[in-house]
């Protein structure tokens, strides 16, 4: 009886939701338009352009079964340091430079294949998740810096980042350490792969794309009636950071393509800029939900993926208080910030506790 109370309340509580977005989807449909409008024109100018190649690379490596034998020159670093095989490190390649959410996709089409165990496809999909380089440095680093450098220091800080977190995983992990199909597999070069990949790359970029332009719709309809303001004055007291920069880290936490619109040649946002793009955003979290269907343990995910950005954001400050000391400190003197210092304590704290959390052998969703 109690269960179907439980339901009954959440389809209504369903429904009442769905209702008050249609009403301000109506009442606001200026915002929604410009919002849908910007995010199309992300999509056409940046997305499909620096993603969609590296789409078909990553299905036809995977359909080809390329993935099978690219990884064994990294046998020893696979077994050892992440305690995978061969074929799964290959994976995590493909993550690295495909971008969210083709590891992920990878990952649970092996799964469903029966190719992998689902705890060793949620290990994985922890740490074969990244933003790609063509979007770090095409769409980020160059809009934002006008500097492929910068691009490079931020990608390498979410890779050395996901090496840190896959190590830590496997340190945790309690399934078998290492595992390789003894299975020879045929590796299929032909034209069909090529025909077939190209399709399977233009489904998942327009996946990609129409979820993204419903979080800019979704962002737009929630920051006209307020609750934007609300959650950046909670943030920047909270952080004691400008409001500016609070209400850019909200919008990039719904929509990780908002990442470009953070005021440019501003090096004291790199940091946060890396964090950001390392956690992917609440649109890229719900895709990777939808492609495990429903499989992958939203806390350890959360969990882990925090960990990895917050480890990013501190490699990335390191080396750009190194490379950019002097452009830094002219562009702090002149942003208004609440504090005057910057301390990495409570980010290392967090790191330690996320560590220890991994230790628990059973995750809930």
């Amino acid at each position: 009886m109690n269960n179907k109370i439980i339901e009954i309340f959440k389809t209504f509580m369903i429904l009442f939701i769905i209702t008050i977005l249609l009403v301000c989807s109506i009442l606001y449909i200026n915002d929604v338009k410009l919002a849908a409008s910007n995010s199309i024109n992300i999509c056409l100018t940046s997305v499909i352009p620096s993603m969609y190649g590296f789409m078909i690379i990553a299905c036809f490596i995977l359909k080809s079964n390329l993935h099978t034998i690219m990884g064994k020159p990294f046998k020893h670093i696979a077994k050892f340091l992440f305690k995978i095989s061969p074929e799964e490190f290959s994976i995590f390649l493909i993550s690295v430079f495909a971008g969210y959410p083709v590891g992920a996709k990878i990952i649970y089409e092996l799964e469903l294949n029966n190719s992998i165990s689902k705890k060793r496809a949620e290990n994985l999909s922890c740490y074969c998740y990244s933003s790609g380089p063509a979007f770090i440095v095409g769409t980020v680093a160059t809009t934002l810096y006008g500097s492929i450098k910068v691009g490079i220091i931020i990608f390498l800080s979410i890779i050395i980042s996901n090496i840190i977190t896959g190590i830590v995983v496997g340190l945790f992990s309690k399934e078998e350490t290492y595992f390789t199909s003894r299975h020879k597999t045929k590796i299929n070069l032909d034209m069909n792969t090529l025909v077939s990949s190209v399709r399977t790359a233009a489904k998942s970029i327009f996946e990609i794309c129409i979820m993204m332009l419903m979080f800019s719709v979704l962002y737009a309809i929630i920051l006209r009636v307020g609750i934007i303001a609300s959650m950046t004055k909670i943030i920047s007291q909270l952080f004691n950071i400008n409001a500016d920069i609070s209400q850019q880290i909200i919008a990039s936490f719904f929509e990780i393509s908002n990442i470009s619109n953070f005021d440019a040649n501003n090096y004291t946002n790199l940091p946060i800029i890396t964090g950001l793009l390392s956690f992917g955003g609440l649109c890229v979290i719900m895709q990777i939900i939808a492609i495990s269907r429903g499989k992958i343990k939203f806390i350890k995910f959360i969990l882990v993926r925090s960990f990895s950005a917050i480890s990013s954001a501190i490699i990335c400050k390191i080396v750009a208080d190194k490379l950019f000391a002097s452009v830094i400190i002219n562009t702090y003197l002149n942003t208004q910030v609440k504090s005057s210092e910057y301390s990495v304590i409570p980010s290392i704290a967090l790191l330690l506790m996320t560590i220890i959390l991994l230790f628990k052998k059973d995750w809930t969703n």
